[in-house]
């Protein structure tokens, strides 16, 4: 059981901090449910991802799960993927600053709307880095919506680089069908 789940049970104070994980944690069934009920989950385990090159997103994704012993969840691939893109944390703040990113980029979801009015009403003290984060996310290629899955192979400093500089060279990506 995770730490503030544990907390809620035992009705020890939770910090702002930590409120808006608790939130997302505790919809994600619904949100899953209603929201992703049309989403097709990966057809790839977690064991899997070892066997991608050192450097690929893939084996990265790897890495990302293990060091914060996660779990890859069906159907919320993409949100983890996101997260080594994007270079923001699991930590709520980075969380919220990811949902803003997202938002710059062009990325739209009911749950998302959600996770950034939440953040920015318990965290206004943050305000300035969301903003920041959504400048970083629509000065970024339009990546939210690129099948990831079909890019596990890929090396991630070269994905990376096409995300992020503004004259990629989109030759080195040939051969990927956004």
């Amino acid at each position: 059981m995770n730490t503030l789940k544990y907390k809620a049970l035992l009705n020890i104070k939770i910090s702002r901090i930590e409120l808006p994980g608790l939130l997302v944690e505790r919809s994600n069934v619904f949100y899953k449910k209603y929201f992703k009920s049309n989403k097709q989950a990966w057809d790839i385990q977690q064991a899997d991802l070892m066997q991608y090159p050192i450097n690929s997103l893939g084996f990265q994704l790897h890495l990302f799960l293990q060091a914060l012993q996660l779990q890859l969840m069906p159907k919320f691939e993409r949100h983890d993927v996101y997260h080594i893109l994007t270079d923001y944390s699991t930590h709520p703040m980075d969380e919220i600053r990811m949902q803003f990113f997202l938002w710059g980029n062009g990325k739209r979801s009911l749950f998302q709307l959600a996770t950034i009015i939440a953040g920015s009403i318990l965290l206004p003290e943050y305000f300035t880095s969301y903003i920041q984060a959504y400048r970083r996310g629509k000065n970024a290629y339009r990546f939210y919506n690129w099948d990831f899955q079909h890019l596990l192979k890929e090396d991630l400093v070269a994905t990376k680089k096409l995300i992020f500089q503004k004259k990629a060279d989109l030759k080195l990506f040939q051969h990927i069908h956004f």
